[in-house]
């Protein structure tokens, strides 16, 4: 018997990992969180008759019928980036044929800038059921696999880390790296709990915090980006799912990164009680490039995109989140303005 470490896992491993998606009678695709196509195994290459040239080119709505695409932004996406995972029906397009009813399995994966991706695991209905248990217990094997590649990228950082002084640049980059390698362990131990069983209950979550931990992640990612935090932003909390109210600030803020000048770019961000009516607001305001109406008339329409290779998945989802916890977005933008969004969130008592 090997002395390696069962968390430990080597090229082997990663080797075996990957001819089990090759063999696997599903499509499996992995899409990053602009839906842009990053892989798709063989089974989803032959089905969807498609090279790997065309994968390069390929996003989300591609690969679905109209109807398909409509349901997976209005129930998948939002319920996949809230729980971890969502399963339902839906409709592929190959590049030539007739569309291939599925039934759908939307993972979500946290990455280590506090983005989102997803893997989507369709099974044809014209498969059998001993397909179909493989193909749940494949996806399982897959999820605890990665789970298990996260330890020794913890226990490096953190050795590494410890050589180190706490004063250095090293460090800190270090100590980033560490928080998301542990949440996205959590998020993957979260993930197999949710597949086995219902998800878990609402907690108490202080939107004030999720607004640092973006912002942390978003100094690390962009240099220099400069983010003026309201003094002080409030503590209050609301109950609710603390990562689709995560993701919904961090998709607030890319959006407002991406809309910033070269130069002179700047985000504002504002979490306020208020006492009437008993709400929680929070604002992110950018003095970037702004929307005109049109664009404002569609900015949350399925898949619509001012940007090259978007999807319009990110606003939708934040929306969405916002919608889940009885809230309200608003948006007040004009050409050459900038742009700031408004979320009220209701607080009972």
């Amino acid at each position: 018997m090997s002395s390696r470490k069962k968390s430990d896992p080597g090229p082997r491993d990663i080797q075996e990992l990957a001819l089990v998606l090759e063999s696997l009678p599903a499509i499996v695709a992995s899409f990053d969180g602009d839906g842009r196509l990053v892989y798709l195994n063989a089974a989803g290459r032959d089905r969807l008759q498609m090279d790997e040239r065309a994968i390069e080119t390929t996003i989300l709505s591609d690969l679905l019928s109209e109807p398909a695409a409509e349901r997976l932004l209005r129930d998948a996406l939002p319920e996949a980036a809230r729980t971890g995972r969502w399963r339902g029906p839906g409709e592929l397009v190959p590049r030539k044929g007739d569309p291939i009813p599925v039934m759908q399995h939307l993972i979500s994966h946290r990455l280590g800038e506090g983005n989102l991706a997803f893997t989507l695991v369709a099974h044809p209905l014209d498969a059998s059921s001993e397909d179909r248990e493989t193909l749940i217990a494949a996806s399982l094997g897959f999820l605890h696999d990665v789970n298990n590649l996260l330890g020794p990228i913890i226990a490096y950082t953190t050795l590494a880390r410890g050589e180190m002084a706490p004063e250095t640049a090293a460090h800190r980059y270090l100590g980033q790296i560490l928080i998301a390698a542990e949440r996205a362990r959590a998020l993957s131990e979260s993930v197999l709990q949710r597949m086995r069983k219902a998800a878990g209950p609402s907690q108490r979550v202080v939107v004030a915090d999720l607004v640092h931990e973006v912002v942390s992640w978003l100094r690390t990612e962009h240099p220099g980006l400069d983010v003026e935090l309201e003094s002080p932003l409030s503590t209050a909390g609301l109950v609710g799912d603390a990562v689709g109210l995560e993701q919904m600030v961090l998709n607030l803020c890319k959006n407002a990164v991406e809309a910033l000048p070269p130069e002179g770019g700047k985000i504002w961000i504002a979490v306020r009680e208020i006492e009437s009516p008993h709400e929680l607001r929070l604002t992110v305001r950018d003095n970037g490039h702004g929307m005109d109406e049109a664009v404002l008339g569609r900015i949350f329409e399925p898949f619509f995109s001012t940007k090259a290779g978007g999807t319009g998945l990110g606003l939708a989802i934040a929306r969405e989140a916002v919608r889940r916890h009885r809230g309200t977005m608003t948006i007040e933008s004009s050409p050459g303005s900038g742009t700031s969004f408004h979320v009220r969130f209701p607080m009972d008592g």
